[in-house]
């Protein structure tokens, strides 16, 4: 999908529901139009929670082909003591 991803710790993530950050994205890619400028915390792909892992990112998304709709449960954490509320994003799958 084209998110360059971190792996916040638990207690760098505080009271936020546990995920991988994701502040940039690969030019062209559709993250980049998702991420543009902000932090965001992805929390859940197709349904499935992503925990603060690579792993567990990469067994959420792993079974993702070409074409299909990937949807993304997201917080916009780029102030993180406020952060937004999740929500869905749907992206296309490269």
């Amino acid at each position: 999908l084209g998110f360059n991803l971190t792996y916040p710790t638990t207690e760098e993530l505080g009271s936020l529901p546990a995920g991988v950050k994701t502040s940039a994205a690969v030019a062209g890619t559709p993250a980049a139009s998702v991420v543009n400028g902000k932090t965001l915390l992805i929390i859940g792909v197709n349904g499935k929670r992503v925990q603060n892992s690579l792993a567990s990112y990469c067994q959420a998304a792993g079974n993702l082909q070409s074409g299909q709709t990937a949807n993304l449960t997201v917080m916009d954490i780029t102030d993180q003591a406020h952060p937004g509320k999740p929500e869905v994003v749907k992206l296309a799958v490269p």
